[in-house]
């Protein structure tokens, strides 16, 4: 899926986190708005979200352990994981894993939840409640069940939401340059 001529809100999103986080990797500088898919953004703003998120110290490992990015479906994926491919996290280099079993997405310092229906995203959300994961979703609801970051398309710009409860919860620190980009979604959704 494309956004085709739609894009500018969603690059103006980008953009926002582009000029807090300094260049993005985007291999193809020239490449058009209508060549940007939904999930090659996506890719971009997980990267960026390691970036502007702190692990406690027992979530981070050793220095040259990779910084993990798990997705549930790197098969439509794939366009958009080029993007990030060889970038680092806080000196770590990007690790991206297709993982479904609760026991591999805790292994994981970012995890998208980008498949299985809404009672499914509940259950992995619950089992990995004060673990420190973060969790990343695309469900109306998935910031409400628990989940700390998910994106929206709003007016056909991509948007997101973060529960910082879920956040703090989980022992993660999203900096406040990440907040200010967000709709903040409190435990009762509102």
């Amino acid at each position: 899926m494309t956004f085709g001529g739609h894009t500018r809100g969603i690059l103006g999103g980008l953009l926002a986190l582009h000029a807090v986080a300094g260049p993005l990797p985007l291999h193809d500088a020239t490449a058009s708005e209508a060549q940007i898919s939904e999930y090659h953004l996506k890719s971009i703003f997980l990267y960026n979200f390691g970036r502007f998120t702190d692990w406690p110290a027992e979530a981070r490992g050793a220095k040259e352990d990779p910084f993990i990015i798990g997705v549930v479906r790197k098969d439509i994926m794939e366009d958009g994981l080029h993007a990030i491919a060889g970038k680092k996290v806080k000196g770590r280099p990007v690790h991206v894993v297709e993982c479904a079993a609760v026991e591999d997405m805790r292994k994981c310092h970012i995890v998208f939840l980008n498949g299985g229906d809404d009672l499914w995203v509940k259950r992995v959300l619950q089992s990995l409640s004060g673990t420190p994961v973060l969790t990343v979703g695309q469900r109306t609801g998935f910031c409400r069940w628990g989940g700390v970051i998910n994106f929206r398309v709003e007016d056909e710009n991509l948007r997101i939401s973060i529960n910082p409860r879920a956040a703090s919860g989980a022992g993660l620190r999203i900096s406040a340059e990440l907040l200010q980009l967000a709709k903040i979604v409190d435990v009762t959704g509102k």
